[in-house]
């Protein structure tokens, strides 16, 4: 069976597999001129063979069938949604040995131990810079984890460098990935159609998860919904990269 019925989408032509050197690195990014750059920087590095890039999960899945790389380097948002979530998710099952260092835009408090339990290995935002990447890299493949103790695990109160307020506590501890993940697509003013096929999913779904999280935020109304989510957008999920 083809990889690609584990996941549906358009498959770009911007799917490469390269050469070989030490450590094997795939990029999946969908800006390749951030793919250049990460790409660019780490073949800088003696210990390092960027083996493959990538823009989508359709793509991905095809490179690390092929490349069998020992790390992928993994937005967390891909096609303007964070479905490098569910790429993790195929990754767990289908290429359980390669470590996962996720990079992304949002703070490590939105997304960081869920993509832990996911199977990461690291969470890293994009304005922490190439080095960094690096350095994240060198302790996953020694073994180690890459995330912040304060933000994972210690359920920590700040977000962007200032306190919670309780609406967000809650929209961080009750939402699944996939309602915030359409909380998100809300408040970047999306409509429910558009969303249902952004995320390859039924209106009837779509709807089916906005009534979830009204019910756990405390929401009556679909405009109210909508007025929260481009707030928390506005507040917290800043382009960084």
């Amino acid at each position: 069976m083809s990889l690609l019925t584990h996941f549906p989408g358009p498959v770009e032509n911007g799917a490469k597999v390269m050469g070989d050197k030490t450590i094997r690195v795939v990029i999946v990014d969908d800006h390749p001129v951030v793919r250049k750059g990460i790409e660019s920087f780490i073949e800088d590095e003696g210990d390092f063979s960027i083996v493959g890039e990538a823009a989508n999960v359709p793509e991905a899945l095809i490179v690390l069938e092929e490349a069998r790389p020992d790390v992928a380097v993994v937005d967390i948002c891909l096609d303007n949604s964070a479905q490098g979530l569910e790429l993790l998710k195929i990754m767990r099952d289908l290429f359980p040995g390669i470590r996962v260092l996720i990079l992304s835009m949002y703070d490590e408090m939105i997304y960081a131990e869920r993509a832990q339990l996911l199977g990461a290995r690291g969470y890293l935002q994009k304005n922490k810079g190439p080095k960094m990447i690096v350095e994240a890299i060198k302790e996953i493949m020694n073994g180690g984890t890459f995330f912040s103790p304060r933000e994972v695990g210690e359920k920590g109160t700040v977000l962007n460098n200032r306190p919670l307020d309780e609406r967000e506590k809650l929209i961080i501890a009750s939402l699944t990935n996939r309602e915030l993940e359409i909380f998100q697509l809300f408040g970047e003013g999306f409509e429910t159609n558009d969303i249902a096929r952004r995320l390859s999913l039924s209106k009837h779904t779509v709807d089916s998860h906005r009534k979830n999280i009204k019910e756990k935020l405390k929401i009556s109304k679909n405009n109210e919904l909508v007025m929260i989510a481009a707030q928390w957008v506005m507040n917290n999920l800043k382009q960084v990269f």
